[in-house]
């Protein structure tokens, strides 16, 4: 099980594993990791609640932002996150706390072309080349369309590809720009 709150709270996930827990269930089917059980739901509950906590004391530091992201890790839970998203998780408890609520902002689409200069994690993460040396990290969902392969896993590199992508206004994408869709040329 991997924590995934990037639609919604920490707080919001923890009530919603404490309902979950109630009902002692013997199979947790999560969306992200392997198959679990009442303990993983528990422990996923406990790893939440300490990241608040650590958030919560570096706030109480008077620790701005962008030091907290730097500074926030959550040893305890070796692999359990990858490391690019704790800057996330930081700054989604840091919102949180402060009465914000969850990150909202309004996307660009964008097309690019580029070459696929490395593909990740099954092909959910791809770097890009781009004309003048520049690289675009882009992030495959389970709703991006994909054409020219059976499917990202399928997503190598080298391939010349064609990517259409939401941009957000601020421009931030720390786990790079969700591709709306992708075509892999011939």
């Amino acid at each position: 099980m991997r924590p995934d709150y990037s639609h919604g709270t920490t707080w919001g996930m923890v009530k919603q594993l404490e309902a979950l827990i109630a009902l002692q269930p013997r199979i947790v089917v999560p969306a992200h990791g392997p198959l679990g059980d009442v303990t993983d739901l528990t422990a996923m509950e406990d790893y939440l609640l300490l990241a608040r906590q650590k958030v919560r004391a570096m706030m109480d530091q008077g620790m701005p932002l962008a030091e907290i992201e730097k500074k926030f890790d959550m040893r305890e839970y070796q692999g359990w996150d990858r490391d690019e998203h704790l800057s996330w998780t930081a700054d989604t408890i840091y919102r949180e706390l402060r009465g914000e609520g969850p990150q909202k902002s309004s996307t660009a689409e964008k097309t690019v072309k580029g070459a696929i200069v490395k593909a990740s994690e099954e092909g959910r993460r791809l770097t890009l080349a781009l004309e003048g040396g520049k690289e675009l990290r882009l992030r495959i969902t389970s709703e991006t369309d994909i054409e020219g392969v059976a499917d990202r896993t399928q997503l190598k590199d080298g391939q010349k590809v064609t990517a259409l992508y939401a941009e957000p206004q601020d421009g931030s994408a720390p786990l790079g720009y969700d591709v709306l869709e992708l075509v892999v040329e011939p």
